[in-house]
């Protein structure tokens, strides 16, 4: 595939961070046909089979919203449907995003405060994440705050560029192209990258 995919020296990555706590992620603001428009009968199931439905129901969300991400990596013309995507975990947060042919791994990390959702595909041991939250307030710009949680993760003395094509991030790093993701949404600011720390 063309695009920022080309030339990437690992495989794709996303993800995708929700603040259970933000007014918008709240169930009595959401429309009522919310779940019915964005989830598939089975992700209904699940997000009701058991206590949290609210993190359950962001859990999905997060998941769906990090597959797109890394997806789009490959394929830059990819829109975003909810329904297009089918997500399903464990009850440990491991699963799989499909849209599709297509799949790819995912795992949620959820508690009472915000989801985290990173997708990958394949091997995911040189994923390097941070999440962080953001100083109480108000002030923090949350795109300064993840960027700098992406300059954080990097070996000191390593030449790096961030670069963004068609609002896709890409990490240049000692040569090589590697697959970024940021998110933020209310207190939080997420990334992964791939790369690990050298």
């Amino acid at each position: 595939m063309g695009g920022p995919g080309a030339g990437m020296s690992r495989a794709a990555l996303g993800n995708d961070v929700v603040d259970l706590r933000d007014a918008d992620a709240q169930p009595d603001t959401l429309h009522p046909r919310f779940d019915e428009k964005a989830f598939h009968a089975g992700e209904r199931t699940y997000i009701g089979s058991g206590p949290g439905v609210n993190r359950r129901r962001w859990s999905l969300w997060a998941a769906k919203e990090a597959a797109h991400k890394a997806l789009r990596q490959e394929a830059p013309e990819l829109g975003f449907a909810p329904r297009h995507y089918h997500a399903s975990l464990d009850e440990s947060g491991q699963g799989l995003v499909r849209r599709g042919e297509d799949e790819i791994s995912v795992r949620v990390e959820a508690d009472g405060e915000r989801v985290h959702a990173v997708a990958f595909r394949g091997d995911a041991s040189d994923v390097l994440g941070a999440l962080a939250s953001l100083p109480e307030g108000g002030e923090a710009d949350p795109s300064r705050a993840v960027r700098e949680l992406l300059y954080d993760s990097l070996p000191p003395g390593v030449p790096a560029r961030l670069d963004r094509r068609e609002r896709i991030p890409r990490l240049e790093l000692d040569g090589q192209a590697l697959p970024v993701s940021f998110s933020h949404h209310g207190r939080f600011v997420a990334m992964v990258r791939r790369g690990g720390r050298s």
